[in-house]
């Protein structure tokens, strides 16, 4: 699944979950037992990775019922995790500035099918790309960071504009409708989008019309500013090196696509509101999570600023989300039919970067580590990308490590389009 940047040294869960189905009476909290095999997998993901910290937040029967983060925010000096640290989240900002998006259709202010040129001029093709082409890497624009690493280029501060005259203002990689591939390029357009569209910028408009409406009181913008003191560091290594503080990306690189930070209790109640409907429509949430279809008529796993697949059998909505420093996964499971769902989950996972030997025995990764020599120039293509996943379904927890396949593509990888499916109705928590 996308991601948004890269080489990582650090962890968040953020789990929300639905009351087990037929559950005679909801719980006010987890029983003790559950909570015990919760902290048993947390500290045995930190010990067998080395990841610093995690930071858990459970939601049941519609709130959140556990909060508790382990390991360590700040090597040096030691500075223990606390759920109430914000933590990157990368790309999965990508669904916030889709939902911003939906939410200035509702208002009548754009539609999905506008052309991108009624609010973002000289773009090319810009009158034959739109909206929903943007929010679904259909429109062709090449993404300005396929690397696995911050570009020395990056470390410099940039504008949306300039983005855009470097990388959507030349010549597309496809017909727009016609492929499907990860660009981070379409994100810096769409959020340039609601800032015309509304006449605010886009983490003012976010703000008041989400952040505000659930009570997401910790959400910041680290494309502006650095996380705080009272935050974790986000530390990277070269190959089995020892873990280094990250540099930070340059202002402007993150801008709509990757900018925001929040504690795990923040990212639960946008997992509420999503379960619940609560922000969105109804019709507008069936946008944001249908599969797009190119005009070939092929699927691409892909909706409005999330993934849409299958996972064990069920419909899964998700997202990965990278910053230097920083990795996450982010997952949810819709309602199901089936008697013995465990609906909706949502998770949040990030882990740090290893060597591919290490990471196949810990936690069957792949990964590129990130050369000191690396020089690469603004037209670089292609990379593989590394993920790490959590996903809980119903009953015993017990961790796997199941092999995965991934399809790579230049500037895009998506998982295999092989489905799975669960043989028995049991629960099992996998790192992948």
């Amino acid at each position: 699944m996308p991601t948004f940047i890269r080489r990582p040294f650090r962890v968040l869960f953020c789990v929300s979950l639905i009351s087990v189905m037929v559950a005679a009476q909801p719980q006010a909290a987890l029983s003790p037992d559950l909570q015990t095999q919760i902290a048993t997998i947390a500290r045995e993901a930190l010990a067998s990775t080395g990841v610093p910290s995690a930071s858990i937040a459970i939601v049941q029967d519609g709130k959140i019922s556990y909060l508790q983060a382990y390991g360590q925010a700040r090597i040096d000096p030691p500075t223990p995790a606390r759920s109430d640290m914000r933590y990157s989240i990368g790309s999965i900002s990508k669904q916030f500035t889709a939902a911003a998006i939906l939410l200035l259709a509702e208002q009548g202010k754009l539609s999905l099918d506008d052309p991108v040129s009624r609010f973002v001029p000289d773009l090319t093709r810009g009158r034959e790309t739109t909206i929903r082409q943007i929010l679904s890497h259909t429109s062709g624009y090449q993404d300005f960071w396929p690397q696995d690493y911050v570009p020395p280029f990056m470390l410099q501060p940039i504008t949306a504009d300039k983005i855009l005259d470097l990388w959507a203002r030349k010549p597309l990689d496809f017909d727009p409708g016609t492929q499907w591939q990860y660009s981070n390029t379409n994100f810096v357009i769409a959020g340039l989008i609601v800032e015309k569209a509304s006449g605010m910028p886009l983490l003012d408009f976010l703000s008041k019309y989400i952040f505000a409406p659930l009570n997401m009181r910790s959400v910041m913008n680290i494309d502006q500013n650095r996380l705080t003191e009272t935050d974790p560091i986000g530390y990277l290594r070269y190959a089995l090196g020892p873990p280094r503080v990250a540099p930070k990306e340059g202002k402007g690189w993150l801008f709509a696509a990757g900018e925001l930070a929040m504690p795990a209790e923040d990212l639960a109640k946008w997992d509420i509101s999503i379960i619940n409907q609560t922000v969105l429509r109804p019709a507008s949430y069936r946008e944001m999570e249908t599969e797009v279809v190119l005009k070939n008529g092929l699927g691409t796993r892909y909706g409005l600023g999330v993934s849409v697949r299958q996972e064990s059998g069920r419909r899964a909505i998700e997202h990965g989300g990278e910053v230097s420093g920083f990795t996450a996964h982010n997952m949810v499971f819709p309602m199901n039919a089936s008697p013995w769902s465990f609906s909706p989950t949502r998770i949040l996972w990030t882990r740090p970067a290893r060597s591919p030997a290490k990471l196949r025995h810990c936690c069957s990764h792949t990964t590129t580590p990130a050369s000191r020599n690396s020089n690469p120039v603004p037209s670089s293509r292609g990379c593989n990308r590394a993920r790490s996943t959590v996903r809980c379904l119903p009953s015993m927890p017990t961790v796997t490590s199941p092999n995965k396949r991934w399809q790579t593509s230049p500037a895009a990888w998506a998982p295999s389009a092989r489905p799975r499916s669960s043989p028995k109705p049991r629960a099992r928590i996998v790192v992948a």
